[in-house]
């Protein structure tokens, strides 16, 4: 506006597409190409960025910045001439920004702390002289990295571990579970084992009492309440000296020999005669017997246990047990275990589960691998040569 003009009125002329402002004084004529021109806004560049206090030379479409450095500011420019006029702009960072944020061409600094990793965009807009958003001037993609702890190859380590935790978690409970049923499976074997050899003990002293008193029927009657069979008349008197023998180990229907074991030699080597043992040595092996004979059922019984009932040190006891036995104190446990679990089969009265609880085994398939290095033949086969 002319200041020494004040526009009283205001026409446009078709003829010369002027729009003209008249006064007392004069008038002035604005072509409407001018008005109707679009106002052009200069584009911004990036002239500089600080990160953390400090600057950094980097130029490229994208930013790219380390978890710990998300306090940053990018300096901008519109590189204003001395004809320029001043502009408004305003700018938003797409993933962090809602709302527009203003400033002049004055001071054209754009700064954001403590950013969250991730990806942005930021884009600054010229503002018309109506106060809207206009052209965009300036556009810059940043992306701040994660943590280490939460980068990709992390979450995958992260996944596998919780993947193989999870399958640890379920192996171990169906193992428990599979323990647990073991565990109430032996319980209950024991138990029936126990009840059969108590009933064959009483047995065993009612005959013995029984034959002691010179008694045949009550011997005859012990048979029918105890077996349960019927007892042919027979006028002979009973022996005396009757055993155990004939009522736990029923006369064999077969005459096949059972089979010596693989290393007969060997064994007659390493048979024990307490008889020719001193004193020392024979208490202690002795002791070592009692105490395996009193844990032969526990089969977690084990050298270092044995150690602690007879109180002597392992070296010690390694050194005692080849002089006297000739055997390890590991070998001659399994031995001593092996020997019970023959002497019960033999006896035909128990199940190979049965005698395999009983001598302190939990796993079939290693107590048939200790009987047969021991005896030659799995213990179903030895319980079918004893009958």
């Amino acid at each position: 506006m002319i200041p020494s003009v004040v526009p009283l009125n205001i026409c446009y002329s078709r003829q010369t597409h002027e729009v003209m402002m008249g006064g007392n004084d004069g008038y002035v004529a604005i072509s409407s190409d001018v008005a109707q021109k679009p106002k052009q806004f200069t584009r911004l560049m990036l002239a500089g960025i600080i990160v953390n206090g400090e600057a950094r030379e980097e130029r490229g479409e994208i930013l790219k910045l380390k978890s710990d450095e998300n306090n940053f500011t990018l300096q901008l420019t519109d590189l204003p001439f001395a004809d320029h006029p001043s502009a408004v702009y305003a700018y938003r960072l797409e993933g962090s920004d809602h709302d527009w944020h203003y400033l002049n061409s004055g001071n054209i600094d754009i700064t954001y702390n403590g950013l969250s990793y991730g990806d942005y965009h930021l884009t600054v807009h010229a503002v018309d002289g109506e106060g809207k958003i206009a052209a965009e001037v300036y556009s810059l993609d940043i992306s701040v990295l994660p943590p280490w702890y939460l980068s990709l190859w992390c979450k995958l380590f992260y996944i596998t571990a919780l993947i193989v935790f999870v399958a640890w978690l379920v192996s171990w409970y169906f193992l428990r579970k599979e323990l647990a049923d073991a565990q109430k499976q032996k319980a209950e074997v024991l138990e029936q084992v126990q009840m059969r050899m108590d009933f064959f003990n009483r047995l065993t002293e009612d005959l013995k009492a029984a034959v002691a008193h010179h008694s045949f029927d009550e011997v005859t009657a012990l048979m029918v309440r105890y077996l349960n069979v019927k007892i042919p008349d027979v006028s002979s008197s009973v022996a005396t000296g009757l055993s155990a023998s004939p009522v736990s180990e029923p006369e064999s229907s077969s005459s096949e020999p059972v089979p010596a074991r693989s290393e007969s030699s060997e064994e007659e080597k390493k048979t024990v005669d307490v008889s020719e043992l001193d004193g020392a040595d024979k208490r202690l092996l002795e002791e070592i017997n009692e105490a395996i004979e009193k844990h032969m059922i526990d089969s977690d019984f084990n050298v270092s246990m044995l150690q602690d009932v007879i109180g002597i040190g392992g070296k010690q006891l390694y050194r005692k047990m080849k002089a006297i036995t000739g055997r390890t104190p590991v070998e001659y446990i399994r031995e001593m275990r092996m020997k019970r679990a023959a002497e019960l089969l033999s006896q035909g009265k128990f199940s190979v589960s049965e005698v395999m609880y009983t001598v302190g085994f939990s796993n079939s398939s290693y107590f048939s691998k200790c009987f047969s290095k021991e005896y030659g033949m799995t213990p179903t086969e030895y319980m079918k040569v004893k009958r």
